[in-house]
């Protein structure tokens, strides 16, 4: 500023402290008698402040107490819409006498008054006002648009109300808060001079800069007109089918309670595609394939990816609920816990799947962590947990362990605090983090957030093992343990030790397509150029070829279409509130359908048809199944399978005869329609199919090849309660390529039920024991009249996620409202024109005619086993 300039700001400064000294609002100035309602604000952080706060701006109180204010309606550089400034007088002091030194006084508040066009009326406000006590950066954040009337709560059902109708209850849609502590505003903010999080000066109070040339923003594409929040606007939760809305994850850094833990929305606004600069240009938002410009675009940030994973939806996975209220009603009271064991059971099992919140609770009151806390709006146990396993989770482990069985289970190290684990060592970009969450984020020698023993921790779970009286199993003297989940351990015992997790889970490609960018969306050097900000140097952020995708998938689809289709219900956000451009962006949901589609069609497993001839009796086939994943398959959780439909097909593709045909419910059928009696468990039917290979061949339509594993109670019956799995009876699935006998972990991830015995003796599948991952399956299907005109054969391997006997467990094993949401999701879910029709996700087929193999699916199989 110029000598004339300075003296105008501090002179004006000065007669504002005179008039003004204690900020107090003054009803002289307004339009008549306003003192009723304009009161002095309370501090943000006292309880209240948010209606204090919209009755204060709906009265436009700053104006009537004659606050200093831009000199015009200006363009903000397509930053925000236009713009008008109102400075408190606590910002105003900070801004002129004090020149920006040190922080903003707590009480200091800016009002940004917005408008689509400068000749407009006003659209929406922007406002900041400073409590150090509220979070790490210390200001209150608030996107408030004029009120509209509130929603009504009258209209919801109760969960009584939609079981009686036979639907799910009406759930009110999660809509993004806007307001409060720790707000998507830092995105940009955190880049401020002095890690103030305020650009804030004089200069367009004076007049001395203009600001930047107009250019207005389209609504739809002003990233703070679509999130303003209707003042006065109230929460709705619904009944108590409806989850938490997400919009109620919402914790923040807190200087006066250090936490490792705070939820994703503290990640979204850098690490999302999130849009704040307009006009929009090819490269930014950063992290959209191919690029901002495209229409449609693939969201590929880590958050866009993350919260459609399985692990971002774990803290509301209505299957793992489900489970839960059945191991609570089978298992309420257990050694050790003689009244009640819930609160036990509930903290194990939401050590993985709520690990944030259980994790701090446990921590802040050393007591169990209920499935209670996660149904109270408010609490930040209960938003940590719904939350997943959220980015403060993964980025805050320490080496420390390890891959060592003292980590399993989810019992991983923390580092400290005030750090966060990356793959970068060079060039790393810190002071924005730093600003925004008091978090650096830092490599490590050890780099464990490529390793795969970081994954090892949560995908290797012991449990203990408990009868049906409650006492705890006991093995050779001690109580007993299961691992109820390997999918590290197979890894370790395998021929993938030069592939992490990751390489898989987080690739460096888009179907193909390699990836560059930058790793997250803030203010920087690319942003019109400001006074108020930090140095380039601290902000620049550096192309990334090496980037990592968050998918973070499997092949769930079965769970992912229940997040897609019934997102109020689990209380997510129809939209990612976070894009500049969602109506032109592929949902988040689609992207991790298709991805994970692509997974199982290129990455799991391959079909082929060996050999296929005529017998004088008989038509004998060789199916070979070929597991291409670097662990078992199927992996993870115990219930899931995979089976072979093999069928013998006429010229016209009619069905001649099946082994593996299922019903529109995913039942598998024997050749005249019905159920197998195997595929469903109770106390008096306890009958499953036995493995099959060429010494052990299929001959009827009823039995058939499912890679599984079944475990048996204490009590010896099969069993899915996951803390009574007690022993295998069969344990099939396919190994990973180099599986060893004499591996690591070799009992617990070895096969069960893969030989026969007879009078002529015993015989063993050779395939379970060279490493090879194969299993070849023998068919020798009667000649007959019903098979006299076969042409072909056909075999696909399918899977299922939850097969039709979990899902009958789940809905008689217990009542409540988590087992009820997931019979109404399984009753109303439409299957139909989606990857898992009919309750089966294909994974790979091959088809060969009776005497010539089908050349493309032939060379298809050969091409992907590198032949």
């Amino acid at each position: 500023m110029t000598i004339n300039t300075r003296f105008l700001v501090l002179f004006a400064a000065v007669a504002l402290l005179v008039l003004y000294p204690s900020g107090h609002v003054s009803a002289s100035h307004g339009e008549g008698d306003i003192s009723a309602t304009c009161e002095a604000l309370p501090p943000a952080s006292s309880p209240g402040f948010e209606a204090k706060l919209e009755t204060f701006v709906a009265g436009y109180c700053y104006r009537a107490a004659g606050w200093m204010h831009d000199a015009n309606i200006r363009s903000s550089g397509g930053v925000h819409p236009f713009v008008k400034i109102w400075y408190s007088p606590e910002i105003w002091r900070w801004i002129t006498l004090e020149q920006r030194k040190g922080n903003p006084p707590d009480g200091a508040m800016l009002v940004k008054e917005q408008f689509v066009e400068p000749s407009d009326s006003l659209d929406s406000w922007t406002i900041m006002v400073k409590d150090a006590k509220g979070s790490h950066d210390g200001w209150y954040w608030a996107d408030l648009s004029p009120s509209s009337p509130s929603p009504s709560n009258t209209s919801v059902d109760s969960d009584d109300t939609a079981r009686r109708n036979g639907s799910s209850p009406q759930c009110p849609q999660a809509s993004y808060p806007s307001i409060g502590f720790g707000e998507y505003c830092l995105n940009c903010h955190a880049s401020a001079a002095g890690s103030t999080a305020t650009y804030a000066n004089a200069s367009h109070v004076t007049g001395a800069e203009p600001g930047p040339p107009s250019s207005a923003i389209p609504p739809n594409d002003n990233i703070h007109h679509r999130l303003a929040r209707k003042l006065f606007q109230q929460d709705t939760f619904g009944p108590k089918a409806c989850m938490i809305p997400e919009s109620f994850d919402h914790v923040v850094p807190r200087p006066d309670v250090p936490s490792h833990f705070v939820t994703s929305d503290q990640c979204t606004g850098c690490h999302n595609a999130t849009g704040t600069l307009s006009p929009t240009t090819a490269d930014l938002p950063r992290m959209l394939w191919p690029n901002a410009l495209a229409d449609p675009m693939v969201n590929v940030s880590p958050n866009g990816e993350w919260r459609f994973s399985m692990m971002g939806l774990s803290g509301r996975d209505p299957i793992f609920f489900s489970q839960l209220n059945s191991e609570n009603t089978l298992h309420p009271i257990l050694e050790g816990h003689p009244s009640d064991a819930k609160p036990f059971v509930q903290d194990l099992c939401l050590s993985c799947h709520g690990v944030m919140g259980e994790r701090q609770y446990k921590a802040d009151t050393g007591n169990f962590f209920t499935r209670a806390e996660l149904l109270k709006p408010y609490s930040p146990y209960g938003a940590l947990a719904r939350d997943g396993v959220s980015c403060a989770a993964c980025h805050h482990i320490a080496a420390d362990g390890l891959g060592e069985p003292s980590t399993f289970t989810a019992k991983f190290n923390l580092g400290p605090v005030n750090e966060i684990y990356g793959p970068y060592k060079d060039n790393v970009s810190t002071y924005s983090m730093k600003s925004a969450i008091g978090m650096e984020p830092k490599a490590t020698d050890q780099n464990q957030i490529e390793s795969a023993k970081l994954c090892g921790s949560c995908h290797t779970i012991v449990l203990p093992v408990f009868r049906a009286d409650g006492r705890q199993a006991m093995q050779n003297g001690k109580p007993a343990q299961f691992y109820e989940q390997t999918t590290y351990l197979e890894w370790l015992n395998s021929d993938f030790l030069n592939q992490s997790c990751q390489s898989c889970h987080m690739p460096h490609d888009y179907k193909g397509n390699p990836l560059s960018y930058k790793i997250a969306n803030i203010e920087d050097n690319t942003f019109p150029a400001i006074s108020t900000r930090a140095p380039d140097k601290d902000i620049t952020l550096v192309q990334r070829d090496d980037y990592h995708r968050h998918a973070l998938l499997g092949i769930n689809i079965f769970a992912l279409e229940m997040f897609k289709q019934f997102r109020s219900e689990l209380g997510l956000y129809l939209q990612d509130p976070m894009l500049r451009s969602p109506d032109t962006t592929v949902p988040g949901i689609d992207t991790a359908i298709a991805t994970s589609l692509e997974s199982a069609s290129e990455k799991t497993a391959l079909v082929e048809v060996q050999s296929l001839g005529r017998a004088e009796d008989k038509i004998v086939a060789d199916v070979k199944i070929t597991n291409m994943a670097g662990h078992s398959f199927p992996s993870g959780v115990g219930f899931r399978r995979a089976f072979v439909d093999f069928q013998v097909l006429d010229e016209t593709g009619k069905v001649l005869w099946e082994s593996g045909g299922t019903n529109d419910d995913g039942v598998i059928t024997d050749g005249r329609g019905f159920p197998l009696t195997t595929e469903f468990f109770t106390s008096f039917q306890q009958r499953y199919q036995k493995h099959h290979w060429v010494d052990n061949p299929i001959r009827r339509e009823d039995d058939v090849q499912i890679y599984e594993e079944l475990v048996a109670n204490p009590e010896g019956f099969l069993t899915t309660s996951f803390i009574a799995l007690d022993h295998k009876v069969k344990d099939n699935r396919l190994q990973p390529r180099g599986w060893k006998s004499t591996g690591p972990f070799a009992d617990e991830t070895g096969p069960v039920g893969t030989c026969v015995s007879s009078r002529e003796g015993g015989a063993c599948d050779p395939h379970y024991s060279d490493g090879s991952g194969t299993n070849v399956i023998r068919y020798e299907i009667p000649l007959n009249r019903k098979t006299a005109k076969a042409a072909s054969v056909r075999a696909t391997l399918y899977y299922q996620s939850i097969p039709p006997y979990y899902l009958f467990e789940r809905a008689t094993d217990a009542r409540g409202t988590d087992t009820n949401r997931l019979v109404r999701f399984t009753r109303e879910i439409k299957l139909d024109g989606t990857p898992v029709k009919n309750w089966k996700l294909p994974i790979a087929s091959a088809q060969q005619q009776l005497g010539a193999i089908v050349t493309e699916v032939a060379n298809a199989n050969r091409a992907k086993l590198g032949r």
